[in-house]
């Protein structure tokens, strides 16, 4: 017998019980499926079953069927297409539009945030069944099955199933009318008198308690045998003990040393070949380390796979899964969370829209409310959801979480003005990295993030009060530190970054733009600074001179309004005059110089008026935060959050974004002048295009070695730093002893010591 019951997000390959221990319920609901009939692909004929028989047809019959009238069948979209090429159509035409009976939808209804592919047999697994992918009578095993678990004890917010399919029933989604009837049956609940829709998922996710200042950890070092000692425990007693294994996780210890010196720190360079273990390796010594001296070692990988790989490792340390979520953090960008405020505004659109779009904002609301950390990118949101129900199959490979709006954008999130502020889904994985003992993020978060604080005076890695301390990083997969560095540290002044900005300040100006302008986030926050209002108004009216909605069409005509406009004008003539013959592709590109007079003039103009503008984000971030220390007694937490957040916001943007465009800027306009280039960057105008027509226009700046600024960042700011990866040297086969190409590739070359 498996196990009998398991909390959502299980993975896929993990059954949660044999529901066919209840063999009654499974038979009324068999029979209630009965009289629709079931179809399935299998290979180049697609086989149907209707009363009682099955029989094998075509694809293009298939695709008739389909559009006649409802089926059981298995994700719409996707076998409306595998028809359709199967028939040698473009696309499956109307028939996904049909109101079929997909268990695809009903498994995403009745376990959320459980991971499996949609297909039948991977659907099956998790309730542990034996379910063919080929066979239509197995839908109707899936299907029963599915709904004897929404009548079980072990369905996931009950109360919010049934409000869902209150509201689902009135968009005639087919499964509406038996879930219902499994409710009643399973859990006496009556569709009678409910006034909600069950999408409010906001009202019901628990809050997040601020995690207050922490202390600096402590400097107490790891030995060589604990780290070995803790590399077997981990691995267990029927473990092949491997000896390479325990001398990188011995070395990767004696990098958890103290701090040598104000000046210096330890670095390790860490080469270890596929198989051998390093994961385990550096997490062993890293637990010891968090555990003996109360704070986080960051671990940095550069891909999702990775990530989500570390976190089940984890595990082997933590087996209990209350401990795990205690003592291991993921982080991510925001943009890969749900932010609840979009959530509200979307669901509310698609509820208004199509049937369709109500039955996708109902299944998304049954996998927040069940998400283990919101992520939607690669946490436990199920990819495929996204497609399930929209209309047209092309549509349905587009569509993603950013494309609706429903995570984080740049720039949007209003902080603690927010009303679902306290139960944010980013703000708890915030909270929970504070806390926690390993911390696994990716390069780019980390880069950022680092390079952020220190440039704004708040050294992350020393104790400082950035947002995060990073006194232990490990970057895996260091083998793409260049590229990560490369990406974190360019610059790029184009129509879009700027016009970005603009709506950050300002607000949306277009009617199909979303978000919130920085009056609205401040709030009543400026009613009691001195000058607070006027300097606001400044920050707006310096503001109007970044590109506004249309800018794309007045630069292509000639007839751009402001510094800004004109400088992408003269910037787009510039490529389209140098750019090669060929411009098929996504870019066209072309070098800086020689520059035209007009265009050095333009680039001063600029250059003035973004001066202005961080002048005058400067004083407003200045006034908030010296409210922040004179009032402090007398502001609330939320207050204090809120002024605290805004500034960080504005600092970030004026001194980060503001400051790295005027630097490029003044090198463009010094290099014109004395036609020397600075050696240290590579900086070329260029033309961006989607879907065939012009998508921006800008200049754009990276380093030549992108690892200086990284040694400076991170390498030469963190106590211990470990690099590794299974190619970390670049080497002939001849000198397999050279670390010169690694120190230079992960910028360790550019540490005094």
């Amino acid at each position: 017998m498996m196990r009998a019951c398991a909390p959502p997000g299980r993975c896929y390959g993990e059954a949660m019980g044999s529901i066919e221990d209840s063999p009654e319920p499974l038979r009324t609901y068999r029979e209630a499926l009965s009289a629709v009939p079931a179809m399935a692909a299998a290979g180049r004929e697609v086989r149907i079953s209707e009363d009682g028989s099955v029989s094998a047809t075509d694809a293009r019959s298939a695709l008739l069927r389909l559009g006649e009238r409802p089926h059981l069948l298995c994700h719409a979209i996707l076998l409306g297409g595998r028809l359709a090429l199967m028939a040698g159509r473009r696309g499956p035409g109307e028939a996904p539009l049909v109101r079929n009976l997909d268990v695809a939808a009903l498994f995403a209804f009745v376990l959320p945030a459980t991971g499996a592919p949609p297909l039948p047999s991977a659907m099956g697994a998790v309730l542990g069944l034996e379910i063919s992918d080929t066979e239509p009578d197995d839908l109707r095993r899936l299907a029963a099955a599915l709904l004897a678990r929404a009548a079980s004890p072990e369905l996931h917010a009950p109360q919010q199933a049934l409000e869902l399919a209150v509201f689902l029933q009135g968009s005639r989604w087919p499964w509406a009318g038996l879930i219902l009837k499994a409710l009643e049956a399973g859990h006496g609940l009556t569709p009678s008198g409910y006034q909600r829709t069950g999408l409010e998922v906001w009202e019901h996710l628990p809050e997040w308690e601020e995690a207050g200042p922490q202390p600096p950890p402590g400097s107490q070092p790891v030995g060589t045998d604990e780290a070995r000692a803790e590399l077997l425990h981990i691995l267990g007693p029927n473990r092949e003990k491997r000896e390479a294994q325990m001398r990188y996780a011995a070395e990767v210890a004696r990098a958890f040393a103290p701090r040598p010196s104000e000046t210096e720190n330890t670095v390790l360079l860490a080469e270890a070949g596929t198989g051998l273990g390093k994961t385990l390796g550096y997490l062993a010594p890293a637990a010891i380390w968090a555990r003996r001296n109360a704070g986080a070692v960051w671990i940095s990988t550069y891909t999702k796979n990775l990530q989500r790989q570390l976190k089940e490792e984890t595990r082997r340390i933590w087996p209990d899964p209350d401990r795990h979520r205690r003592r291991v953090a993921v982080r991510k960008g925001r943009e890969n969370y749900m932010c609840l405020l979009n959530a509200q505004e979307r669901f509310a659109a698609f509820s208004a829209s199509t049937p369709r779009g109500a039955a996708l904002a109902a299944l998304i609301a049954r996998w927040a409310l069940a998400s283990s950390d919101g992520d939607m990118v690669g946490g436990d949101f199920p990819a495929w959801l996204m497609g399930l129900l929209v209309d047209g199959h092309s549509g349905a490979a587009q569509l993603t979480p950013m494309s609706l709006g429903l995570t984080d954008r740049r720039g949007e999130c209003s902080y603690a003005a927010c009303p679902h502020f306290r139960k944010c889904f980013i703000e708890k994985a915030r909270v929970r990295s504070q806390r926690a003992d390993i911390v696994i993020a990716n390069h780019a978060v980390v880069l950022t993030q680092a390079a952020a604080d220190l440039m704004l005076g708040e050294k992350s890695g020393r104790g400082g009060s950035g947002e995060t301390e990073f006194t232990r990083i490990v970057f895996d997969e260091g083998h793409h530190l260049f590229e990560a560095a490369d990406s974190s540290f360019s610059g790029h002044l184009t129509g879009m970054e700027m016009a970005e900005l603009r709506r950050w300040i300002r607000g949306p100006e277009d009617r199909r733009q979303r978000g919130r302008a920085l009056r609205e986030r401040l709030n009543d926050l400026v009613e009691d600074i001195r000058d607070g209002s006027a300097l606001l108004k400044a920050v707006e009216l310096a503001a109007t001179r970044l590109p506004a909605a249309g800018w794309r069409r007045r630069i292509a005509e000639g007839t751009p309004q402001g510094a800004a406009e004109v400088f992408l004008h003269l910037a787009r003539s510039h490529v389209l005059a140098r750019a090669p013959a060929n411009r098929a592709g996504t870019e066209i590109e072309a070098d800086c110089h020689p520059l035209d007079p007009a265009l050095v003039e333009a680039a001063e103009r600029l250059e003035a008026e973004l001066g202005e503008l961080r002048g005058a984000m400067g004083r407003l971030a200045a006034a908030l935060l010296r409210r922040l220390h004179e009032d402090a007694k007398d502001l609330t937490s939320t207050e204090r959050n809120r002024l605290e957040s805004l500034a960080r916001s504005l600092r970030r943007r004026g001194e980060l974004m503001l400051g790295g465009w005027r630097a490029m800027l003044r090198r463009l306009m010094a290099e014109a002048e004395e036609d020397v280039q600075d050696d240290r960057f590579v900086e070329w105008f260029s033309i961006q295009y989607a879907h065939g027509q012009e998508f921006d226009t800008g200049l754009h700046s990276h380093w030549v070695d992108p690892t200086v600024p990284l040694a400076e960042c991170v390498l030469g700011v963190a106590d211990t730093v470990v690099v590794t990866s299974a190619t970390l040297r670049d080497r002939r086969t001849d000198v397999p002893d050279d670390w010169q190409s690694a120190e230079m590739r992960t910028g360790a070359s550019h540490l005094p010591w």
